[in-house]
């Protein structure tokens, strides 16, 4: 089956495109080394290990893991970093007109994307801004780097890196899904004038990107110089690729949504209509059934000033939009207050995860105990249903909540199939007698009840572990106080190969198992590392077993015992001869070629060479006297005349 890997973010770490039975968002980094782990239900939030150059996420940000939920590497500011959170090769100075670290990544936005039929090659576009301090400008460059992540053991390489896509761009980038569910459309927005651009991901990137125009401008126009501004808001795609959401106004009390729609066929886009809301907003998502939308307010510091002689305050607040009738009216009338994010904050936040919640924050407070992270449990239910939690979690406890920096600003996911209940499992295909975690998700369900089966450790939870010993396929009913679901998840299981059979000839020990060619050796039961070839050179009196890998990489039991004394009496014994020697001697009883080092009295080593079998070795240079020559792990007394 083609699949596509898309991991989309203004402000944080997430995959943008959620595949059933896959969980390459499972890791959300933000802040100076915040880590926010999906594999977990709840999610878990701790500090991510330092380095010698810590994670900043202060600004854009995206990572990727693989289908297990394990990070594979993500990308920040102008740093790509592997899954050691350290810098990648060839992953450093990706963009040309980089600004500070701390904050330069307010000033870019990354996305990640796995073209179709690629297995470990990866892109990473990147729009960067040449001036991110003044807000007289928002033209930005679309770059492109390429990571290869079969280089460094796994690790990944930058093979390639600041391809010049276009300029000239707003600060607006997403990713939706094309009509045939394989391939994709990157959107942009020029920066001044009334252009989007569709840009065709297959296996390879369109750079020449289909165009709409005739559509309402992103930016304000600033009345002293006629500039666009900077701040144009984030572009926002619904799961379904169907929708987009922009605000094309930037007012502390009043701002309007623009809805889009994308035709998923052609890349054209249309608009729909504009929804005003009571305040600026700084980041919008939409739920999983793309049937709600979120909307996180806040005034930022550039934009405070006097009303009425009153100056605004800073706080920040989250409202949702019902979206299930696409009608101007009804959706106006829809807009609900859900509550107040935090106190004299700056950017409000929200992002919907793949496991069908809505999380939001702010992107910065003045005192720490704003750095709290709420949730919408419910995020497809209208109103309060949706169950707002203001404070499920907070980063107050961590060592780097510096500057007051809470969660980041989250204004960017593209989320498919993720409001559809579905089972999924660590491993497809194990080995006979390895366990399997299960895990089930989305849907908002709370309650889970896997089917009775020998094979489950557990039959409670979202997460349980399972130990095979044949093929299975397992169910899990779940509910809310709403609905119901079920999904099923298959598991196969691979025999193990036979055992090894050992047999010996001489000094070498043959390991024999049907359709096997990889075997692990043991020596008086410790294993050797770095060999596991079918046969091995047995030292005297040693105890060799061996276990077969089949090529599915499952692993046999011991095989039976082979003690070499047998191949230590097959062989001839090794001597030194002629003993005394005056001009050469030989090694007699060698079979093959070894190894010869020579020691004075003193233990000092006088001569090491290699010999053949009945070859003779020189020791005319030598005075007389008497050494020890070591050779096949025995050393004998030599007497040189």
């Amino acid at each position: 089956m083609k699949r596509f890997i898309l991991s989309v973010f203004v402000c944080i770490a997430a995959t943008g495109l959620a595949f059933a039975q896959q969980r390459e968002g499972a890791f959300w980094m933000f802040g100076e080394n915040h880590q926010m782990d999906f594999n977990f239900n709840p999610p878990k939030i701790y500090d991510i290990r330092r380095n010698t150059m810590p994670y900043r996420g202060f600004g854009a940000t995206a990572s990727i893991c693989d289908a297990n939920g394990r990070h594979v590497f993500s990308f920040q500011n102008n740093v790509i970093y592997n899954s050691n959170i350290e810098p990648m090769k060839g992953g450093l100075s990706l963009l040309p007109d980089f600004l500070l670290a701390s904050d330069g990544g307010q000033a870019q936005l990354t996305m990640i994307v796995k073209p179709k039929n690629s297995r470990l090659i990866f892109w990473a576009f990147y729009l960067n801004f040449e001036n991110y301090t003044s807000a007289n400008t928002s033209k930005g460059k679309l770059y492109r780097a390429i990571i290869d992540m079969s280089r460094e053991n796994g690790f990944g390489e930058v093979i390639s890196k600041n391809e010049l896509i276009d300029s000239g761009l707003a600060r607006q980038m997403s990713v939706c899904m094309h009509a045939n569910g394989e391939d994709m459309w990157l959107l942009t927005h020029n920066a001044e004038g009334q252009t989007f651009k569709s840009y065709l991901i297959t296996d390879t990137l369109n750079t020449a990107p289909v165009i709409t125009q005739q559509l309402p401008e992103f930016g304000i126009r600033l009345l002293q110089n006629d500039q666009l501004s900077f701040f144009s808001g984030p572009l926002i795609s619904s799961p379904n690729s169907e929708f987009l959401a922009a605000c094309t106004k930037w007012s502390l009390t009043d701002s309007v949504l623009h809805i889009y729609r994308l035709n998923r066929l052609n890349g054209t886009i249309s608009r729909l209509f504009g929804i005003r809301i009571p305040r600026k907003p700084n980041a919008f998502t939409f739920s999983a059934d793309s049937k709600m939308l979120y909307v996180a307010t806040g005034n930022p510091r550039e934009s405070l000033r006097l009303e009425n002689n009153i100056l605004p305050g800073r706080d920040c607040y989250i409202y949702q939009i019902n979206f299930g009738s696409p009608d101007s009216l009804a959706m106006q009338q829809s807009v609900t207050l859900l509550g107040k994010v935090a106190e004299y904050g700056n950017w409000g936040t929200a992002m919907l995860a793949i496991d069908s919640k809505i999380y939001f924050g702010t992107t910065f407070s003045n005192t720490r105990t704003d750095c709290n992270i709420g949730v919408i449990n419910y995020p497809n239910r209208p109103g309060l249903a949706c169950d707002p939690d203001f404070h499920w979690g907070n980063i107050e406890y961590l060592t780097s909540c510096s500057n007051g920096y809470g969660f980041p600003l989250l204004n960017q996911t593209v989320l498919r199939n993720a409001n559809i209940f579905q089972a999924g499992a660590s491993s497809d295909t194990i080995c006979l007698g390895d366990s399997v975690s299960l895990y089930a998700y989305g849907g908002e369900m709370n309650h889970f009840l896997w089917s009775a089966n020998a094979f489950l450790l557990s039959d409670t939870g979202a997460s349980v572990k399972a130990v095979p010993t044949s093929d299975a396929v397992f169910t899990v009913n779940a509910n809310n106080d709403l609905s119901v679901a079920q999904a099923t998840v298959s598991v196969k299981v691979v025999p193990l190969p036979e055992a090894p059979i050992l047999d010996q000839y001489l000094d070498t020990i043959f390991a024999f198992s049907p359709g096997v060619s990889r075997f692990l050796w043991y020596a008086n039961d410790t294993l050797i590392p770095n060999l596991n070839s079918a046969k091995i050179i047995a030292d005297s009196g040693i105890s060799y077993k061996a276990k077969a890998i089949s090529p599915g990489k499952c692993i046999s039991g011991l095989s039976n015992a082979a003690i070499s004394e047998t191949a230590r009496k097959l062989r001839p014994e090794i001597t030194v001869s002629p003993n005394p020697a005056d001009v050469s001697f030989r090694i007699i009883g060698l079979i093959s070629a070894a190894d010869v080092q020579i020691y004075n009295a003193l233990g000092r080593l006088v001569l090491s060479t290699r010999t053949q079998p009945g070859a003779e070795i020189n020791v005319r240079s030598l005075p007389a006297g008497v050494y020890l020559v070591k050779v096949a792990g025995k050393t004998m007394r030599l007497v040189k005349e």
